[in-house]
């Protein structure tokens, strides 16, 4: 699972990742994501781990199932501004 598309995600968790915490493992997998956001995105509950709401502090197992919901990028709206420039 890699990039930042919006929607909902599923990663299979295996042997290589068992024992670390689900905030870590997603901010790696998710690319262009930090761990920051994966934990908002905890807090907000689109992560869910085997089906159920998951905390970032979880430790993963060999096996587990994680869904995250993605949410659509936000638009930037970027104004001109009408400001004094001096030119040297």
């Amino acid at each position: 699972m890699s990039g930042i598309d919006q929607g909902i995600q599923h990663m299979l968790i295996d042997e290589e990742n068992e024992g670390e915490r689900l905030d870590s493992v997603l901010a790696e997998e998710l690319e262009g994501v930090s761990r920051t956001l994966v934990q908002g995105l905890i807090k907000e509950g689109r992560v869910r781990l085997n089906g159920q709401p998951a905390k970032a502090s979880a430790r993963l197992k060999g096996g587990d199932i994680i869904a995250v919901e993605l949410p659509p990028p936000q638009e930037l709206r970027l104004l001109p501004e009408d400001i004094p420039l001096d030119i040297i």
